[in-house]
C-alpha cells in the first residue's frame, strides 16, 4: 500500500468514527479555542470581502469554508477524503449553504488556473507527508490564484524536518518561503502562536480521564480518533474548574504570542500569509 493510499484511509477511518468532529482533536473544546486563536491571527491578515472567490484546501467537513461564507465569499472546499466531503456536502445542505464541495487532492489539480482571490490551507500541508507531493500541492495553490492574490497557510513549523508519528511533518518555516517563493509567491508576513499555556491544561484533562476511566473501569481513550459519543463516556467536556485552566491558557498564550523572542525560539505553529507576484 503506497504512503497516499494509506494517508487516505487514515482520514476516510477518522470521518466515520468522529463525524462531524473529524477535522479536529480528540478534545472538541480544545480545539474550539484553538481555532478561535487561528481566525484571529487570520483576520489580522486578510479582509474578507462580498464576492471574493476563497478556495479552502483539505476542507474537512467545511468549518472555514462557512465561516468565510458568513462575510460574503464565494466558496470551494476540495478535500481528498470521500467521506469528509460527504460530511461537509451534509452540512451545507442542512445550513442552506451555497458553498461548493468537491473530492479533490490539491497536489492532483490540473487543468485550469487564476481562478481565487484567496486560497486557504489551514492545518493541511504538515499533513503532506510526501515531500514531492508536497512541492506539487504548493505549485498548484501558486497556480490557481489570481495574480495579486494571496495564499494563507497555517501549519507546524520547526527549526528541522521530521516527523511526528505517520501523518503529521514538522517542516521549517524557511522551507515554506523557499518553496513558494520558487512560485512567484512573497512572504507578506508570518504569526505564530505556541500554545505553552496547555501544558496546565492537558495535565488537569488526562488526570481527570484517568480517574473516570477508573470508575467506569473503561481504558483511557488513545491517542486514535475515538467517536463523540465514546468521548462524553470518557469524561470529556471541562467542567468548571477545566474551563477555567482553559482561559488561563487564553490570556497566557495572547499575552506570549506578541513577544519576539517567544516567536522566533518557541512557535510551533505558524500562519503565513504570501502573495503571487508573477
Amino acid at each position: 500500500m503506497g504512503a497516499e493510499t494509506r494517508d487516505r484511509l487514515y482520514w476516510e477511518e477518522r470521518a466515520k468514527l468522529m463525524g462531524p468532529h473529524a477535522g479536529g482533536y480528540v478534545d472538541p473544546v480544545k480545539y474550539s479555542y484553538e481555532e478561535k486563536v487561528r481566525r484571529r491571527l487570520f483576520q489580522q491578515m486578510v479582509h474578507l470581502w462580498q464576492g471574493m472567490k476563497v478556495l479552502d484546501v483539505g476542507a474537512g467537513v467545511g468549518n472555514w469554508c462557512f465561516w468565510y461564507e458568513v462575510s460574503g465569499c464565494q466558496v470551494t472546499g476540495i478535500d481528498f477524503s470521500e467521506e469528509m466531503v460527504s460530511l461537509a456536502q451534509e452540512q451545507a445542505l442542512e445550513r442552506g449553504s451555497k458553498v461548493q464541495f468537491f473530492r479533490r487532492a490539491i497536489e492532483d489539480w490540473e487543468g485550469s488556473q487564476e481562478e481565487f482571490d484567496v486560497i486557504t490551507a489551514i492545518t493541511v500541508l504538515q499533513h503532506i507527508i510526501d515531500e514531492g507531493c508536497f512541492e506539487r500541492a504548493v505549485a498548484n495553490m501558486a497556480r490557481l490564484v489570481k495574480k495579486g492574490g494571496h495564499i494563507v497557510v497555517c501549519e507546524a513549523v520547526g527549526h528541522e524536518d521530521r516527523l511526528e508519528g505517520k501523518y503529521l511533518r514538522i517542516r521549517p518555516q524557511e522551507r515554506y518561503h523557499f518553496y513558494f517563493g520558487r512560485q512567484g509567491c512573497r512572504l507578506v508576513e508570518g504569526k505564530g502562536v505556541r500554545y505553552q499555556a496547555y501544558l496546565i491544561y492537558d495535565l488537569y484533562m488526562r488526570l481527570r480521564r484517568s480517574i473516570v476511566s477508573t470508575l467506569k473501569k473503561e481504558a483511557p481513550p488513545s491517542l486514535l480518533p475515538v467517536t463523540s459519543e465514546r468521548w462524553k463516556r470518557m469524561g470529556g467536556g471541562n467542567g468548571r474548574v477545566g474551563n477555567l485552566l482553559l482561559r488561563l491558557s487564553g490570556a497566557v498564550d495572547r499575552l506570549i504570542g506578541h513577544l519576539p523572542w517567544v516567536k522566533k525560539r518557541f512557535c510551533k505553529v505558524t500562519m503565513m500569509l504570501f502573495e503571487r507576484t508573477l
